[in-house]
This record gives structure tokens, C-alpha cells and sequence, in this order.
């Protein structure tokens, strides 16, 4: 529960060093010529100045230019403050990334190279108290990579005929993908059909040679929908 140090009557009160389990308790004074005479002073102990960051609340990947938003808790005082740091950098550079807005919730901004070292973290750190802060790890990747491994080159297909088609996705955890076919989210009678979702998908051509004949299959990426790959499919 603390210790008080010196004697007599101006002492000086030691809290502990963890929260006790009565955190809430009294320091009393009593009188030594008459001990039925005394005073007391409610004591609360608390943890002190934490800081946390609750959104993001683990580890991120980012591609570069990439924005996400950082919010911080702050609680064990009435001075809520925080300053923000990137790779120990009051708000941030132009190699690592800067902080937009001031206060709790703030915009970081991802550089718009890969930096070196590529993994560093967003820091929080309390103004009323310097020596407590928290941290969130980000890792810069170059971004959305999308890939066609099957087939590989233009195709030529007759009617009524199918062709598997399957790509790569790299520097997201999202690698869902969009097909369309000559534009059309999973095409149509006209240009043909995607059967399947994901990474591997069956294209199945028309009955009959459209109008255009030659048209692109696509795949784009649902996590940065301006990467896409496309290869040129000739109806015969």
C-alpha cells in the first residue's frame, strides 16, 4: 500500500509499485499523547499514464502512397496529448511516411517508396508523461502486383471452347480479383463466360464469333482496382 518515509509531523507517502487490490484506502495520522485523536486522507493508487493505440491494434502491411488512420488511448490523466512519431521522427518524413492532423486520431500517409529499413513503427507518446507510449509495427511493400500465369501471351480460341486462365497476386493480404470479359464482370453470351472465382478461372468462348471478334479477359485486383492484367482473346 506505499511506505511513508521521515517522522514527526511532515512525512513524505511512497505509492507502491503496482495498483494494490484495494486500490482506494487511508493514510492516518495519530496523536501519540493521545492516541484516540486522529486524522486520515483517502488515498486512490491508480496504474498512472497508459497509452495505447486501439485502431490500428496490430502489425500492418502497406503499400506505398497508402493512407491509414491511427488512433490513440490515453488514460491515468486529465492531459490527454499525445506527440506521434514515425521511425522516431516527429510526425514522420518523406522516406517513411508522414502524420496528417494532431491529437488522438490522425492520417499516415505511406511514402511513396519502399524505405530502408521497410519495417518501423507509428508511435504514440504521452506529453504528460514522456516515458509512456505504445507502438504499432508497418511494413512498407511496393505495392499491388498482379499477374496473368496461365495462359501467358494472346489466344485464339473457337467457338464453344474453354480455357483455364490463372494469376498472381503479391503486396496485399486481399488477393481476391474481378474478371470481366471485354469488360463485363464475369462476361456474357455475347463475348463468352468466367465459370469460378478466385485466382483460377474457366473462360468458356460464345457459340458464335462476336462483334468485335478480339477482346480482352481482365483480372483486377479488389484491393486496388487500379491493378489489373489482361490478355487479348481472338474468337474464331
Amino acid at each position: 500500500y506505499g511506505t511513508i518515509t521521515g517522522s514527526g509531523l511532515s512525512v513524505i507517502y511512497t505509492a507502491p509499485a503496482a495498483v494494490p487490490s484495494t486500490a482506494t484506502f487511508n493514510i492516518v495520522v495519530t496523536s501519540v499523547a493521545d492516541t484516540s485523536q486522529s486524522a486520515s486522507l483517502s488515498v486512490t493508487v491508480s496504474a498512472g499514464v497508459v497509452v495505447s493505440i486501439s485502431t490500428p491494434s496490430s502489425p500492418q502491411s502497406l503499400s506505398v502512397s497508402s493512407t491509414l488512420d491511427f488512433t490513440a488511448d490515453v488514460t491515468g490523466t486529465t492531459n490527454t496529448g499525445v506527440t506521434w512519431t514515425v521511425n522516431g521522427v516527429t510526425n514522420g518524413n518523406a522516406s517513411f511516411g508522414t502524420i496528417a492532423g494532431t491529437g488522438l486520431s490522425v492520417t499516415y500517409t505511406a511514402p511513396p517508396t519502399v524505405p530502408t529499413p521497410a519495417t518501423f513503427n507509428v508511435t504514440a507518446t504521452s506529453t504528460a508523461d514522456n516515458t509512456k507510449s505504445a507502438s504499432v509495427s508497418v511494413s512498407i511493400t511496393p505495392g499491388v502486383g498482379i499477374t496473368m500465369t496461365t495462359p501467358i501471351g494472346a489466344q485464339s480460341l473457337p467457338a464453344n471452347s474453354a480455357l483455364g486462365f490463372t494469376v498472381s497476386v503479391v503486396g496485399t493480404l486481399n488477393t481476391a480479383v474481378t474478371w470481366t470479359v471485354n469488360g463485363i464482370a464475369g462476361g456474357n453470351s455475347t463475348f463468352g463466360k468466367i465459370t469460378g472465382t478466385g485466382l483460377s478461372v474457366t473462360y468458356t468462348s460464345p457459340g458464335a464469333v462476336p462483334s468485335p471478334a478480339t477482346f480482352n479477359v481482365t483480372a483486377t485486383s479488389q484491393a486496388d482496382n487500379t491493378k489489373s492484367v489482361s490478355i487479348s482473346v481472338t474468337i474464331t
